[in-house]
């Protein structure tokens, strides 16, 4: 069973959390997770691996009250996090950043979630051994927190500080992630990355063999996915030279095989297909293209590329989130932008044209593409126009005969909008029974389809 199959609870859920947790959270983890309910925990964590921070400080509050402090983002993404925190301490450190990430009245404790993982085996048999094997990998547990906290920072970028429309909240968080994959590639070394991952395929192992569900399938979303996403993202590693990498014959018995736990981090996409594969989505992808795909092949075509799989899941997140009728409107906005502006980075690779913008990176997919028809349907629609008159016009053009032309314009106008517009939330969303939404999410899954067909 993986972590995406069960209703998980904040109750021990890491996943989109901060590894710092406060006195208060992390207790809730250790009493509700029946780690050793019979102790408190304070005395069994390992040293005083954890942070005396004040409350309101950017490590424990983000930067929630600090609308406009973009250069100390990034700045907080390119510091060594431990360092600095030992630094202040000893008072020999930046004195203005240290302040603002840590804070002056040291009142709060902030505990890494490892050392919940460091609890649990302590109480295993040979409790000895594992947890000597665990200090000897302590360092990058430590260094794969603070990339977890600096990506969570990257993540929730968009709601703390101010930006001018979507597009900019945007592209600020490329910038932020291109400061992180460099020092990520300054502190991470390949081997002791293979090193750490195969230790954490041990633990996984370890933990299933007794029964720690819960541990397992949150070290599975954290530290093992995080490890295989910086091999993947800032090392430029495949999968498959990742599997290579981690085969151990010699400890293949105490060692989960990683195309377990990858698979079962991703199978949500396959299994949930529903959310971007319905009888619906394929009519439309069907009369978009003037073909006649099956569902089988449609899912095959799309999930063959591992890097839609973050768009999907995307998608999946979106509609499943209208059909459970649990929706954030901050959330739900942020997740559909990203798959929006997502998506032109595929066009713009797939692209003869030499050109810049989105429209010329359009005409210059396909040579068979009409240029003239797409021409006059970029024009049934103003750069200027907003509110109520996009939205009238929009739909009006929905009406225009099924083609790849009206597919991709039909992108190019969402793309748009969500850029240079605040969004009108009800008009976008809700309004003739989720038409615009669909229709948005509906085109982006048939260019995805429609990419990969022309690699083949």
């Amino acid at each position: 069973m993986s972590l995406f199959e069960i209703e998980l609870g904040d109750n021990f859920l890491f996943k989109s959390k901060s590894p710092f947790l406060l006195e208060y959270d992390f207790n809730n983890f250790y009493a509700r997770n029946i780690i050793h309910p019979d102790n408190e925990f304070k005395s069994l964590l390992y040293e005083d691996n954890f942070f005396e921070v004040e409350f309101d400080s950017i490590i424990n509050r983000r930067f929630k009250y600090k609308r406009k402090e973009y250069e100390c983002l990034k700045e907080v993404i390119s510091i060594n996090i431990y360092e600095e925190y030992y630094q202040y301490r000893e008072k020999d450190s930046k004195k203005e950043l240290a302040e603002k990430l840590f804070g002056c009245n040291m009142d709060k404790v902030l505990y890494p979630i490892w050392q919940l993982f460091y609890i649990v085996i302590g109480k295993l048999k040979w409790s000895n051994y594992n947890q000597t094997e665990f200090i000897v990998n302590l360092e990058y547990f430590k260094k794969l927190s603070e990339t977890l906290y600096k990506e969570y920072l990257i993540r929730n970028s968009y709601r703390d500080l101010e930006f001018e429309n979507d597009e900019k909240a945007f592209e600020f968080k490329k910038e932020l992630f291109v400061i992180l994959k460099k020092y990520n590639k300054e502190i991470y070394t390949l081997e002791k990355l293979t090193s750490f991952l195969k230790y954490l395929l041990q633990l996984h192992y370890l933990l299933r063999e007794n029964e720690k569900y819960k541990l397992m399938w949150n070290l599975e979303s954290t530290y093992i996915l995080t490890t295989i996403m910086i091999m993947i993202r800032d090392f430029e590693l495949t999968y498959t030279q990742i599997v290579e990498l981690v085969k151990d014959e010699t400890n293949m018995l105490y060692q989960t095989d990683i195309n377990l736990v990858y698979k079962e981090i991703n199978t949500s996409v396959k299994e949930n297909y529903f959310y971007y594969a319905n009888k619906s989505i394929i009519q439309f992808v069907n009369n978009m293209l003037n073909k006649n795909i099956e569902e089988n092949k449609f899912i095959e075509v799309l999930t063959s590329n591992d890097r839609y799989k973050g768009i999907l899941s995307s998608i999946i997140e979106i509609n499943n989130r209208f059909f459970a009728n649990k929706r954030d409107e901050s959330t739900v906005l942020s997740i559909t932008v990203g798959v929006i502006l997502n998506t032109e980075i595929f066009i713009k690779e797939k692209s003869t044209s030499t050109k810049d913008g989105l429209f010329d990176k359009l005409k210059g997919l396909d040579n068979s593409l009409c240029s003239h028809k797409l021409s006059m349907y970029r024009n049934l629609i103003e750069l200027s126009d907003k509110g109520d008159i996009f939205f009238e016009k929009y739909n009006k053009f929905t009406n225009e005969k099924d083609s790849v032309e009206k597919v991709l314009i039909l992108y190019y106008h969402s793309r748009n909008y969500v850029a240079h517009n605040l969004v009108d939330f009800e008009k976008f969303f809700y309004e003739n029974n989720r038409k615009v939404i669909n229709t948005i999410l509906n085109s982006v899954l048939t260019i995805l389809y429609y990419l990969e067909e022309m690699n083949s």
